[in-house]
This record gives structure tokens, C-alpha cells and sequence, in this order.
């Protein structure tokens, strides 16, 4: 397997994002860790060549409608996000990109970080629907300009197209019973 070489970005030459996002995805996939670790890459990738970002990250919508935490970059974050509560919830019940200029103001906002203060939700879609987020906060208010607002759409269109090609290995239900049967076990 050839190994990606990735250069940095300066935020002034962001059109070469796309392509390197292609790149990262261009593996082979046979399992669920393969779509994982191809994520962790992603988050560490953006994390690390935005600075004004302070958490970049995924969630993996469950059966249950809740969204539970995978690869990210930043400080500790929630793991769980409850149906119906957050700005990562809108996205998913909307389909829809969701931009926050001041989180602090959003009706339902979970603060897992007090930090962040603006965010950028793009829902990850399979055959129409849902099947992960990737969200992206910031510690400036408004900085989601409409520019990085229809760069990270291609961003999640990418990661979209590696979802469907591993759709096989998409198990959501099996996942979120993963989850949630390890947070029980935990929890006692």
C-alpha cells in the first residue's frame, strides 16, 4: 500500500484542501476501522492546518437517532449527543449544512468545550440520508465565512463518496449497539 504524503496549507492557499481530503480517502476499504482510521486522519489533517479551529471532529449518527463520538482532534469531547439537542442534531434533522456564528446563543448548544464559539456542522449522506457529522468549532465569533462554508461542502461530499464506497461496512445499528452496550458496561 503507497503511504500519502500530505504538505501543509496556509489558510491563504485553502483550494488545495479538496485534494489532499481526496487523497486521504483514496485507500482501500475492508472494514469499518479502515473508514475510522481514514477520519482520524481528516480531523488531525484540518485540525492541524486551520488555526482558528479548536475541535474538528466526527460523530457517527445511531439507531436511536443520538450521535456518538468518533475521530477528532481538540480537547475531550461529549460523547454522546442526545436526538433533537445541539447544533450537530440540527444538521442531522435538517439534512443541511448548519453555520453558528455565536454558539453561545443557539437555544439547545451542548458545551463540551466553553472555548468554542462558533461552529460549522456538514452532515455526512448515504442514498439521502444522515450517517455522520463532521463538525468543526471555532474559539472566534462568525468565523465560518461562506467561502470555508462551501469549502468544507466539498469536504463533506468527499467523505460522503468513501461512506457509500464502504457502505458494506457500515453497520450502523451493529456500531451503535457496540457503543452503547461498552457505555452500559462502563456505567456500572
Amino acid at each position: 500500500m503507497d503511504m500519502v504524503v500530505v504538505q501543509m496549507i496556509s489558510p491563504q492557499n485553502k483550494d488545495e484542501l479538496l485534494p489532499i481530503i481526496r487523497s486521504l480517502c483514496n485507500e482501500n476499504i475492508s472494514s469499518f476501522i479502515h473508514i475510522n482510521g481514514i477520519l482520524a486522519n481528516i480531523s488531525s489533517y484540518i485540525y492541524h492546518n486551520f488555526e482558528d479551529f479548536n475541535w474538528v471532529g466526527f460523530y457517527y449518527l445511531t439507531n436511536d437517532g443520538s450521535l456518538v463520538l468518533g475521530p477528532f482532534q481538540g480537547e475531550v469531547a461529549c460523547f454522546i449527543l442526545l436526538k433533537d439537542k445541539g447544533v450537530c442534531q440540527k444538521a442531522v434533522h435538517d439534512k443541511s449544512f448548519v453555520n453558528i456564528e455565536d454558539v453561545h446563543l443557539f437555544p439547545t448548544h451542548i458545551a463540551c468545550d466553553s472555548k468554542s464559539v462558533s461552529e460549522l456542522v456538514v452532515p455526512i449522506m448515504v442514498d439521502g440520508n444522515v450517517v455522520a457529522v463532521l463538525d468543526i468549532d471555532s474559539r472566534i465569533k462568525g468565523f465560518f465565512s461562506k467561502d470555508l462554508e462551501e469549502l468544507f461542502k466539498g469536504v463533506g461530499e468527499i467523505i460522503s463518496t468513501l461512506f457509500e464506497q464502504g457502505q458494506a461496512y457500515l453497520d450502523i445499528p451493529f456500531i451503535s449497539k457496540h457503543y452503547k452496550d461498552s457505555s452500559e458496561e462502563r456505567d456500572e
